[in-house]
């Protein structure tokens, strides 16, 4: 929740911003973020105008996002500029990464019909090429929260991004869910007639659309920040890091050079089937 008071706005800016566990969701959340989750709509919807800026957008609307699921206090403005300028090539590189692996699973798809066509070999690969898909997108929504709050190579968050997506099947899963579920209720809920708002539901799914992107971010960071903390942040809380002293300067989570523990690797996890 952003603050309003001046005086702990310049508190707040003389602490360093300390990633924490996300707090139990609440529906009392929506309620109270309203306003903020419409601003924070809006605000991505006009800076994906470019295109080329979509990458920096999403990672910003994760800034915000997940802050509120950590339920710590926010500058929906200030740290949503902030973290789109200063994330915007690493936003890019993997907009471009994941960007054109989708588009290749989904061509491939493509050929193997016109090559089997409606055969039983072709459902198969249909099969595979989908999981192949929701695989990426899932790594994705890992890659741009993780971006967001956590000072970590290029490559080294492309690695953990797809690892964490497999070993927190469980957290990938709700992910899949929520995308799912939301996409009905915004697609497959929505008013037939524009204008024709008659009903609680009606009215509902018109708020929905004001804040359909922020409220998915909002969702899914619910469902996969616990994952991330508890394999990237909170690991790393227990080797040598360097934590930035103002918000005003650089507010991530750093590691020293020489640590490699923010590389993820399968050893490194604990697959939650094992636990």
């Amino acid at each position: 929740m952003e603050n309003k008071d001046n005086n702990e706005v310049k508190t707040q800016e003389a602490k360093p911003f300390v990633a924490k566990p996300a707090a139990p969701f609440k529906p009392a959340v929506l309620w109270r973020e309203l306003v903020s989750l419409i601003s924070l709509n809006l605000l991505f919807v006009l800076t994906c105008i470019p295109v080329i800026t979509i990458p920096a957008a999403v990672t910003a609307m994760n800034r915000i996002t997940c802050t509120i699921v950590q339920d710590q206090n926010y500058f929906l403005w200030q740290d949503y500029w902030k973290t789109f300028k200063r994330d915007f090539g690493k936003s890019l590189l993997g907009g471009l990464v994941f960007g054109v692996g989708f588009v290749l699973f989904a061509l491939a798809g493509l050929v193997y019909y016109n090559i089997f066509g409606q055969s039983v070999i072709f459902t198969i690969i249909q099969a595979f090429v989908a999981c192949f898909l929701i695989i990426i997108y899932l790594a994705s929504t890992y890659y741009w929260t993780m971006l967001a709050f956590v000072d970590l190579p290029f490559k080294t968050l492309l690695k953990n991004s797809l690892i964490i997506v497999l070993g927190c099947w469980k957290r990938s899963l709700m992910a899949a869910g929520i995308i799912l579920l939301h996409l009905f209720f915004v697609i497959g809920l929505a008013p037939v007639t524009v204008g024709k708002i008659t009903t609680l539901v009606d009215i509902w799914v018109f708020v929905t659309f004001l804040i359909v992107f922020s409220l998915n971010s909002l969702l899914l960071n619910y469902a996969i920040w616990p994952a991330i903390y508890d394999k990237v942040v909170k690991p790393a809380e227990k080797e040598k890091r360097s934590m930035a002293t103002t918000l005003g300067t650089k507010e991530k989570i750093t590691w020293e050079a020489e640590n490699d523990i923010q590389s993820a690797s399968v050893t490194d996890l604990k697959w939650e089937e094992d636990k």
